[in-house]
């Protein structure tokens, strides 16, 4: 058995940075400009339509999107004992 004893903050931060920022990319175009363009109630009924399973399938896309950013720059230095 290993223990994680350390992640470094460096990579940390550039991991976070650049999956923040492609998450911001492709979501916030669905969050900030549609309802700007199409009005609100577009953003209101795809919201009311989703269920308690959605977070799931977020948390995987969200691992896709880490395994990506850490094929650029790197992933998390991690120190184990």
């Amino acid at each position: 058995m290993h223990t994680l004893r350390r992640i470094a903050v460096g990579s940390a931060f550039k991991v976070g940075a650049a999956l923040s920022a492609l998450l911001f990319a492709v979501l916030g175009f669905f969050v900030v400009l549609l309802p700007g363009i199409f009005g609100a109630s577009i953003l209101g009924a795809l919201l009311r339509d989703q269920g308690g399973g959605g977070a799931g399938i977020g948390f995987a896309i969200e691992a896709w999107l880490y395994n990506i950013v850490a094929g650029w720059i790197g992933g998390l230095e991690v120190e184990l004992s």
